[in-house]
């Protein structure tokens, strides 16, 4: 593997973590489960990143606080434990991803 293609595999999977933490943190923002389509949530970023954004998580975010970025959610019932369970993990993705940032 060249090192053009290493630096490559590194975006790549950084791009994976960021999508996997703007889902967990759409899902628990608000303070309860909330089940975002993750699909949403890459086709926002990629486009965010697309445009040059310097900073495509900090411009995510503030798009869904201030309204500008919605993101469709599935219309289905879940029991509250399932919901409890799902919140949770998403909390912890999102304190793992902080924490790796240090955001």
């Amino acid at each position: 593997m060249t090192k053009g293609e290493k630096e490559l595999n590194k975006v790549i999977e950084f791009m994976q973590e960021c999508e996997q933490y703007l889902h967990s943190w759409c899902c628990t923002r608000n303070g309860k489960y909330l089940p975002v389509d993750t699909q949403n949530v890459r086709k926002v970023l990629m486009n965010i990143v697309a445009n040059g954004s310097k900073n495509p998580i900090k411009e995510f975010k503030n798009g869904i606080e201030d309204g500008t970025i919605i993101l469709g959610t599935f219309a289905f019932g879940l029991p509250s434990e399932t919901k409890n369970l799902l919140y949770e993990k998403h909390c912890e993705n999102v304190k793992k991803f902080e924490k790796k940032y240090k955001i």
